[in-house]
């Protein structure tokens, strides 16, 4: 019978097949990030990356990084194994967030996200250069919710302080993106405290953001699912994602720049259609009418994959160059052509006082890789 207590368990996840271990790492990742999420929860934001050999006398610890800590919750061993199926090389037992930091301190490569507590998503590097945000309200579809927003807003702009970070990722549930607005939140306001209270005003921060945002989206992306998607700057879709601005069968219109920002993606008359309609558009369709960049492979773990990747590679570039560019090419959305064009040429003049202009141009004639300092 079960006793329902539950423990912390620290897990060695190597880089490498060893005897005994039938797994790599990135083989069991999906089944890591699912299973660390109680410990986020409890203030843990990430426990990963690389570390030393776990047999090694934690006081001198080996030089070789051979692969990742992974914290799971469960009320046995035997259940952790079942978690990854698989045979576990290393495990020490009962573990606490200041075990974590010892490590930490030691190896210099396991990194404490923030000790922030959330209740409603969780966060992650998947890489050292990328930041990822995940929707984390299941059973209510990920609906949007006023704390939820209050804790992603934090976070997106405490990412975006971190010089470390190039560049964040935005992504929910294989059934849900975001299914909307939490409407037991919106159901019984009235008029006075909406407007008194600039009801929804804080959804539009995150497009303050300096660094790019990838929206990896599974299954529905709607009403306010829809409007923070079409708020990141490229969006990235499964085959399972469902697009749209159901908020007219509610009595309402959408109120989070659904009508605005849909109609410049995707022009008019499908804007029309869907906010006066209601329907949902499939991720094929979405991506035939520019709504997003494309679809990705089968599953949220494909997109999300992928959408780690871009950033990874736009965390690669020069910091500045990316910055300008993300801001050139939203104010096409609010300039007329005569005042972007000479934004456009403000910027790239600007980017010639640069180390990184001087650097990448010189790799380009050098036939090298260009190594950016972000200066």
């Amino acid at each position: 019978m079960s006793s329902g207590k539950l423990t912390k368990f620290l897990v060695y996840a190597p880089d490498n097949p060893r005897e005994g271990t039938h797994e790599l790492r990135y083989q069991v990742r999906e089944r890591h990030l699912a299973a660390v999420q109680p410990v986020i929860k409890s203030g843990v934001m990430k426990v990963g990356g690389m570390m030393v050999d776990p047999a090694s006398d934690l006081d001198a610890p080996q030089k070789s990084a051979l692969g990742s800590l992974i914290i799971y919750e469960a009320e046995s061993m035997e259940q952790v194994k079942e978690m990854v199926e698989s045979d576990i090389y290393y495990t020490s037992g009962v573990v606490s967030a200041s075990l974590i930091q010892r490590h930490s301190a030691l190896t210099g490569s396991i990194r404490l996200m923030s000790s922030t507590q959330y209740e409603h998503i969780l966060t992650s590097r998947p890489d050292p250069s990328v930041f990822q945000i995940t929707l984390n309200r299941p059973k209510a579809l990920n609906a949007l919710s006023s704390p939820l927003f209050n804790e992603l807003n934090k976070a997106l702009f405490e990412a975006d302080e971190d010089d470390s970070i190039g560049a964040i990722v935005l992504t929910g549930s294989e059934k849900a993106f975001a299914a909307g607005a939490d409407i037991k939140e919106m159901k019984d306001k009235t008029y006075v405290e909406v407007y008194k209270n600039s009801f929804l005003e804080n959804w539009t921060l995150m497009t303050k953001l300096k660094k790019p945002v990838i929206a990896a989206v599974s299954g529905y992306a709607l009403g306010g699912g829809c409007e923070l998607a079409l708020m990141c700057d490229i969006i990235l879709a499964s085959p399972t994602a469902k697009f749209g601005q159901p908020e007219i069968n509610l009595g309402v219109i959408p109120g989070g720049g659904g009508s605005q920002r849909l109609a410049l993606a995707v022009g008019k008359s499908r804007a029309m259609e869907l906010v006066l309609t209601g329907r949902m558009i499939t991720a094929e369709e979405a991506a035939n009418w520019g709504m997003v960049s494309r679809v990705v492979g089968e599953g949220e773990g494909k997109v999300v994959e992928e959408a780690v990747a871009m950033a990874k590679e736009i965390a690669s570039k020069g910091r500045l160059a990316v910055q300008a560019g993300k801001e050139v090419v939203n104010a096409a959305y609010e300039m007329s052509l005569e005042e972007g064009l000479r934004l456009e040429r403000r910027l790239f003049y600007g980017l010639f006082a640069t180390q990184d202009q001087k650097e990448g141009m010189a790799a380009f004639a050098e036939k090298r890789k260009a190594q950016f300092t972000h200066q």
